[in-house]
């Protein structure tokens, strides 16, 4: 449970970066976007291209893809783990459980009757000699 907890806090941190990562790369795109307008209204420069603008929102969408496949890749990958840990539990619990009735060895209840049967033997053994 442990591993799977780290793992967990691993991968969750590993989004987490990614995610900050996505958002300082929009920043930064909006402002060379910005400066990119400035320079062009000093220069007198008439944008008949917003081409440049859509190829950077296609790939922003297509980071943004690449991270939501990612995350959900990545939440399967664990639900996958814990189930393997949830079924790795059972057997350790139920090899426990077999060991420690197999260690106990014959029920007390079973013991006591065996037991009785050979005392009343030799009584009956003493009447009839």
């Amino acid at each position: 449970i442990a591993m799977s907890r780290g793992e967990t806090a691993a991968l969750e941190s590993e989004r987490d970066d990614l995610v900050t990562r996505i958002d300082d790369l929009n920043r930064r795109i909006q402002l060379y976007q910005t400066e990119a307008e400035v320079l062009k209204r000093e220069a007198g420069i008439v944008d008949e291209e917003p081409s440049a603008e859509a190829a950077a929102q296609t790939a922003m969408s297509s980071d943004m893809s690449r991270a939501k496949v990612l995350e959900e890749a990545t939440k399967e990958e664990i639900d996958h783990l814990y189930a393997k840990m949830l079924a790795a539990t059972a057997n350790i619990r139920n090899q426990g459980l077999e060991a420690l009735s197999s260690a106990r060895g014959p029920r007390p209840d079973a013991a006591a009757g065996s037991g009785a049967a050979p005392a009343a033997q030799p009584a009956d053994q003493k009447t009839t000699g």
